[in-house]
């Protein structure tokens, strides 16, 4: 069986789309994912992104109000706070989608 090439778009849906699912991996444990870790992920779903997109993204999501924090550490890991409601912060990536 043939591998599925990743797919590598632009599309204003698609970007709400690796949102989410940068959400969901980041979500998924209460642990830090280092941004080599989402971007295998994200290949797993058929997904090719760059590292600086992946990112830009996180910090993006921050900005909307998102608990997504950066450590400290080498290499930098990002968690999120898995005692902050998410619910506001979701809908508004749906909007910007």
């Amino acid at each position: 069986m043939q591998e599925k090439e990743p797919v590598k778009t632009k599309e204003k849906g698609c970007v709400a789309f690796r949102l989410l699912t940068i959400l969901k991996i980041v979500s998924e444990e209460s642990r830090r994912f280092g941004t080599i870790e989402i971007q295998e992920k994200l290949r797993s779903f058929g997904y090719s992104y760059s590292l600086k997109t992946i990112q830009r993204d996180l910090t993006q999501m921050q900005s909307f109000g998102i608990p997504i924090y950066q450590d400290e550490n080498s290499p930098r890991g990002w968690r999120i706070d898995k005692n902050h409601e998410l619910s506001g912060a979701i809908e508004l990536l749906k909007e910007v989608a």
